[in-house]
């Protein structure tokens, strides 16, 4: 006689979930597992977003604008007004060794200008090292701020 197969049946209180579950948990906490994994989903689905409409925006203004690097060319005809209230700093290897005032004054186009000014420098503290090295320096013959 042949066999009938009958489908699996299960009582209605033990039926299967239609879907599983979005994390591979506990079944106990299983809904707020999957609400955390989806929050991290979405997150992450955001940030990628994110920077992708940052990479097209970024391409977009260097297609507008075709940003290049600046050329300067050398003028003879430019002077430099230099106004009141410039300063000076003098450094030497990193370590700020005086300052002062700068004067006002106009520097024509293809000039050199020579002036002394008062520079003052308080609580200088050099190592021993950058000390010897400075005075080797000067004794050299080298400029020395």
């Amino acid at each position: 006689m042949a066999e009938r197969i009958h489908p699996k049946t299960t009582p209605r209180n033990e039926q299967e979930p239609s879907h599983p579950p979005a994390c591979h948990s506990c079944s106990r906490r299983r809904k707020s597992l999957s609400t955390t994994c989806c929050c991290f989903h979405f997150c992450c689905c955001s940030l990628l977003l994110l920077v992708l409409l940052l990479a097209i925006a970024a391409g977009i203004f260097y297609l507008v604008f075709r940003p290049e690097a600046p050329n300067y060319s050398v003028d003879d005809k430019i002077g430099i007004y230099y106004e009141r209230g410039s300063l000076v700093e003098v450094y030497y290897k990193d370590v700020s060794l005086c300052d002062g005032v700068w004067p006002q004054f106009y520097q024509p186009s293809n000039n050199v200008t020579v002036f002394k000014t008062t520079l003052k420098g308080s609580s200088i503290e050099l190592t021993s090292s950058m000390r010897k090295d400075l005075v080797a320096t000067q004794r050299s013959g080298k400029t020395v701020p």
